[in-house]
């Protein structure tokens, strides 16, 4: 007859082979023996567990952890079951637990990290994630979540390296084939994304995230017959996938018919089961079709609970101290002072401006011209301005630093992003940034660019916030979920725009959308000649323009100009009394 320890040893093997019912026999049998064996009851809930039996493998774990309390396995198993049963913060306590009695746990840094990154607590995510790699350099896995994580953040470029070496130690990784492919579809690389997404399927032909990424390359490129002749059979089929649908109902919202996506968004939303990112995804796409419809009560709604998702982080404190801090340091007599690059390059252009404020339209506009390369939101200038400090061997922090700067540093750091820019398009007049938050930048550009043009974009202060709140953004954009936080980050913006035109001698162009929409040649013109262009037919017909733009608004810059986005506040004036005070009389000049 086996023993107790030979009986736990063959409930382990089976457990690890997932032969989950031979597990729960062993342990039953054991525990008939020894009613308090800590083992066994772990073992037992961790079977409950894998079977949805939640409650009861929480109380059979808790009872082996109340038993022996050091045994780090035994809080990993309960983590687990808590996190199945919807309290991240119980299990992110058990795994935190776990790691406490083993550091080196590797099992508990995966799943603190995952519940972490569900959470959106991305730098403790990152934390663990890169804990785990240490633990197990040749991970394939912890590499993808890795780059999963830095696409959460927006920073595709940092995504990619990642996904590639997680394929180079697991080449049929088919989760790694699609989201390098999605990462190449951000960078508007279409022909190597469609190659990835046909490696996934040919390795597994029922993916469904290679299928609606495709689906997504063909929107984007407006064969909208290609991508629903893709999404459709599963929609049909009454498939509960959140992806599908909600790649199908985006396509309808393109398709101008928005009512066709609300019933599935509806059922799958009423299920509960879908993590905080996808019910934030569906719930923004649902406020979407509900705004495209006219129904706007029900639109507000969800565009409400679709923020309340996201981490409430923003503090105007030390916004509001760091622009005061660069107007103190940009005035027309410290520029004045400063040094200067000695490069008389005009090959950039910056467009700045609150998001949502017509930047990528200004873009489109101008990198229709041949002439004109698009380079899209370019983070560059503000990874500069971070390096300055250090790269001058100085202890003060950016901007105070400028103070070092001499010539010689400053024609270094300017023929850097110079570099950059000539990179990405060698044959270019002119290349534009659209990093809306260079704004903030404006007194460096004008020292390390001085032949430089700025394209400012303005639009009606309770549009532009209103279409920020109704946005869900890649990446950070804190202020951008709660609308009094959005009205004093506004004239945080605002008021940092006005001093830079009284204290900068670089040329600074307004372009007014509401001017724009209603008299286009007649702007477009104007904004041409200021570049220093030749007039070019193909700036008014930009909209014919296959440019891959790979902000949220390439769906509407790929349309003729159309006016249907001016005052369109005026379908939710009764939700905006909080945006109202928070603005001031901010609005009053643009009506």
């Amino acid at each position: 007859m086996a023993t107790v320890a030979e009986a736990l040893d063959a409930a382990n093997f089976y457990y690890r082979s997932r032969n989950l019912r031979s597990t729960d026999a062993i342990c039953r049998k054991i525990l008939q023996q020894e009613p308090d064996r800590p083992e066994a009851l772990n073992l037992l809930g961790a079977v409950a567990c894998q079977v949805g039996d939640l409650e009861r493998a929480i109380a059979s774990i808790s009872r082996a952890i109340e038993l022996n309390p050091r045994q780090p396995d035994f809080y990993c198993n309960l983590a687990e079951s808590y996190k199945r049963l919807g309290k991240p913060d119980r299990a992110i306590a058990a795994f935190r637990q776990a790691l406490e009695l083993q550091p080196d746990a590797v099992e508990g840094y995966k799943g603190l990290g995952d519940l972490l990154f569900e959470e959106g607590n991305f730098n403790e995510a990152q934390n663990c994630y890169q804990k785990w790699m240490q633990l197990e350099p040749n991970s394939a896995i912890v590499r993808f979540k890795l780059g999963l994580l830095a696409k959460e953040r927006g920073k595709i470029e940092e995504a990619i390296p990642l996904y590639e070496q997680a394929l180079q130690l697991q080449p049929n990784f088919v989760d790694a084939y699609n989201y390098l492919g999605q990462a190449f579809i951000c960078q508007g690389k279409f022909e190597e994304a469609i190659a990835l997404h046909q490696k996934a399927l040919a390795l597994q032909p029922d993916c469904l995230d290679a299928i609606i990424s495709l689906a997504g390359i063909y929107e984007r490129q407006r064969q909208f017959d290609r991508a629903e002749a893709l999404l459709r059979p599963a929609i049909e089929a009454g498939t509960d996938h959140a992806g599908i649908i909600h790649a199908f109902a985006v396509l309808c919202q393109h398709q101008k018919k928005p009512a066709d996506a609300i019933e599935p968004l509806k059922q799958r939303l009423s299920r509960g089961d879908l993590t905080a990112s996808h019910r934030r995804a569906f719930l923004f796409t649902l406020a979407d079709s509900y705004d495209a419809s006219g129904n706007f009560d029900l639109a507000f709604d969800c565009y409400r609970q679709a923020n309340d998702l996201k981490p409430m982080t923003f503090d105007p404190g030390p916004t509001a101290r760091a622009i005061a801090n660069i107007k103190n340091t940009f005035t027309r007599e410290g520029l004045a002072g400063f040094a200067t690059a000695s490069n008389s390059s005009q090959l950039p252009i910056f467009i700045v401006g609150m998001p949502r404020s017509g930047t990528s339209l200004a873009e489109q506009i101008l990198a229709s011209h041949p002439r004109v390369f698009g380079a899209g939101e370019r983070s560059a200038l503000h990874q500069l301005a971070k390096q300055i400090g250090p790269s001058l061997g100085s202890q003060v922090r950016y901007p105070r630093c400028l103070d070092s700067l001499n010539v010689l540093a400053a024609d270094r750091i300017a023929s850097e992003y110079l570099q950059m820019l000539q990179s990405l398009a060698p044959d270019a007049s002119f290349v534009t940034d659209k990093m809306p938050s260079n704004f903030l930048h404006l007194g460096l550009i004008q020292l390390l660019f001085p032949g430089a043009k700025i394209i400012h974009c303005v639009r009606h202060p309770l549009d532009t916030c209103l279409s920020c709140y109704f946005q869900d953004f890649l990446g950070t954009h804190a202020y951008a979920y709660d609308l009094n936080s959005l009205g004093t980050f506004y004239q945080l913006y605002w008021d940092l725009m006005a001093h830079w035109q009284q204290a900068l001698s670089l040329p600074i162009f307004e372009l007014r959308y509401e001017e724009l929409v209603t008299e286009p040649e007649s702007k477009i013109r104007n904004l041409v000649e200021f570049c220093g262009l030749e007039w070019d037919d193909a700036c008014l017909r930009f909209h014919q323009s296959d440019r891959h733009i790979p902000t949220a608004s390439y769906h509407q810059v790929q349309q003729p100009i159309y006016t249907k986005s001016v005052a369109r506040y005026k379908n939710y004036d009764r939700y905006l009394d909080v945006l109202k005070s928070s603005l001031g009389n901010m609005s009053i000049a643009f009506e």
